[in-house]
């Protein structure tokens, strides 16, 4: 085995649920199913080396028994946002609500949501991270491929990406312009939904 066969191994390596990468536009998901602290501090610091500049809205749930104040602590320092949600095995599930006061109590605000994919769609951060268990990382993606997929109506688009920087401009049609550079691959339906904005 020479060095060049070791290389590209490791360059062609990929691990589903750690450190997965979703990409559409200028949005980036990042799925890492960390769920004690070691693995939360291999990912804070991952993230920090390659997003030295970014902070992370974090959809996340956590089961009960695992160290979740330490992970939301650790993780604290890259996020902005957390949007919290009961895992799918509700019975081992730490209630979404107290999840989210641990977040809070670290200095991140934080939300609740009903379902992995109404978070996904609330999550309308550029950069996204979703850890906290690996059982939530099946739903997540599917619930993202579902969110990058969908025709967007003209309400939804409003309240997930454009409702203060539209009021601003008043509601004009060239509200679409004005956000085709911000929004990337959502240029199109932004312009397209733009047109139909009463001026």
């Amino acid at each position: 085995v020479t060095e060049e066969n070791i290389r590209n191994g490791l360059a062609e390596t990929r691990w589903p649920g750690r450190l997965e990468i979703i990409r559409k536009g200028s949005k980036t998901w990042i799925l890492d199913g960390a769920h004690n602290a070691a693995a939360a501090g291999c990912l804070t610091e991952t993230l920090r080396e390659c997003w030295p500049d970014t902070k992370f809205t974090a959809v996340t749930g956590v089961f009960r028994d695992k160290e979740y104040s330490k992970i939301a602590e650790i993780l604290s320092g890259v996020l902005d946002r957390a949007i919290c949600i009961d895992l799918p095995d509700g019975s081992r599930s730490l209630p979404k609500e107290e999840l989210a006061a641990v977040y809070e109590n670290v200095g991140v605000k934080s939300d609740v949501s009903d379902s992995i994919e109404t978070a996904i769609k609330e999550a309308t951060s550029d950069a996204v991270l979703v850890t906290g268990s690996l059982s939530l990382l099946r739903s997540a993606k599917e619930g993202i491929e579902k969110f990058r997929d969908q025709k967007i109506s003209y309400i939804e688009l409003v309240d997930h990406y454009l409702a203060d920087d539209c009021q601003a401009l008043g509601f004009q049609m060239d509200c679409g312009h004005a956000f085709s550079e911000k929004y990337g691959d959502a240029a199109s339906s932004i312009l397209y939904f733009s047109i139909q904005i009463p001026s």
